[in-house]
């Protein structure tokens, strides 16, 4: 009796756990999505050099940096990370090098939101993270309907 009694206590902390996840997942994914939607639509062109190029299993990512002024731009996230690796297509692999110049699209009020011009598309990445967030928040509500059943 006393495991029957546990499991009911830990499921509405399994329930909002699931609810926060899905939420912080389908809110990233939103915020990613738009960002390459502002930048499809517009931003300012310039020339970043890249830094380092990774070849791993199937997919060709580069690094680079551009200078704005006196501050230093790479690619970023929603999560403020910096320095990341971008996917690029094969025919833009065969063209570079460490060193090399890479045109790079950014945002003129947010030039930390930016992407080389040929990078891979990323929004199935952002569609399956909203997916992903909304099966977690739909998990939740199945467990809680189960909760509310059982009482």
């Amino acid at each position: 009796m006393r495991s029957d009694e546990d499991s009911s206590v830990k499921l509405p902390f399994v329930i909002w756990t699931l609810v926060a996840v899905g939420l912080l997942f389908c809110v990233i994914s939103a915020r990613e999505f738009l960002q390459s939607r502002a930048l499809a639509q517009g931003g300012v062109v310039t020339v970043a050099t890249i830094t380092n190029t990774s070849f791993r299993r199937h997919s060709k990512a580069i690094r680079y940096q551009f200078a704005l002024g006196d501050r230093h731009y790479s690619a970023g996230d929603s999560l403020g990370r910096s320095d990341l690796w971008i996917p690029v297509p094969v025919t833009m692999w065969d063209r570079t090098s460490v060193g090399s110049p890479v045109p790079v699209k950014y945002l003129s009020e947010h030039p930390e939101i930016n992407r080389p011009l040929e990078s891979r598309s990323e929004s199935q990445d952002d569609i399956a993270g909203f997916g992903l967030g909304m099966m977690c928040c739909g998990l939740a509500m199945f467990l809680w309907r189960r909760l509310k059943a059982a009482l």
